[in-house]
C-alpha cells in the first residue's frame, strides 16, 4: 500500500494515524461500561497512546493535538474542561522531555516510568477533581484506575508496536 501512496499522502498518513488511535482510546474509555461497582473504572487509555508515541514516535504526536484530544476527552468523559487537555500536556511534556532516556533502556524501565506517569497524573486528576467540586472523593477508584492502567500497558503498548512498525515502513 505505501509504495502507491504519493510521498505527501504517506506523511499524512502517517501523521494523523497516532491522533485516530489516541482519540479512538478517548471514544473506548467514554463508553458506558457494564459493571457491578458504584463507580466503574476503566483504564486511561488515551494516557497509555500519548505516552507510547511520546517516548518512540513524538514527531508523530504534536502538543497541540495532544491538546485538541484532551479537550475532546474533557468533552466526552465531563468533568472539569480543561482537566484532561492539561494532564495529557503535562505527560506529554514530561515524557518528551525523557525519551532519549526512556527510548535507550529495555522496556521494563519505560513501563516503570509510565507507572510514574500514571501515578502523578492519577494524582492530579484526584487533587484538581477534589478542588474544582468542593468535595473530598475517595480515592480508591483513582487508585484502581492507574493500577489498572500501570497493569495493562504492555499489553496495550504491543498494539502501538505493531502499528508503528506498519507506519515506519510507510515513511
Amino acid at each position: 500500500m505505501g509504495e502507491t501512496l504519493p510521498p505527501q499522502w504517506r506523511r499524512n498518513l502517517i501523521q494523523v494515524v497516532p491522533m485516530v488511535i489516541t482519540l479512538a482510546l478517548i471514544m473506548l474509555g467514554a463508553a458506558p461500561a457494564q459493571s457491578s461497582a458504584a463507580v466503574p473504572v476503566t483504564p486511561m487509555l488515551a494516557l497509555m497512546s500519548i505516552y507510547y508515541w511520546s517516548v518512540y514516535r513524538p514527531e508523530w504526536l504534536s502538543a497541540p493535538v495532544v491538546f485538541f484530544l484532551g479537550v475532546i476527552a474533557d468533552c466526552l468523559l465531563g468533568g472539569p474542561l480543561g482537566l484532561n487537555a492539561i494532564l495529557y500536556l503535562f505527560a506529554y511534556g514530561i515524557t518528551t522531555s525523557q525519551r532519549l532516556i526512556l527510548q535507550s533502556r529495555p522496556f521494563p524501565i519505560a513501563w516503570l516510568a509510565f507507572g510514574m506517569v500514571t501515578l502523578t497524573c492519577t494524582a492530579l486528576s484526584w487533587a484538581i477533581g477534589c478542588l474544582f467540586y468542593g468535595n473530598l472523593f475517595d480515592p480508591l477508584p483513582f487508585a484502581v484506575q492507574a493500577l489498572l492502567t500501570i497493569l495493562l500497558f504492555p499489553l496495550v503498548a504491543r498494539a502501538f508496536i505493531w502499528a508503528e512498525v506498519r507506519l515506519a515502513r510507510l515513511a
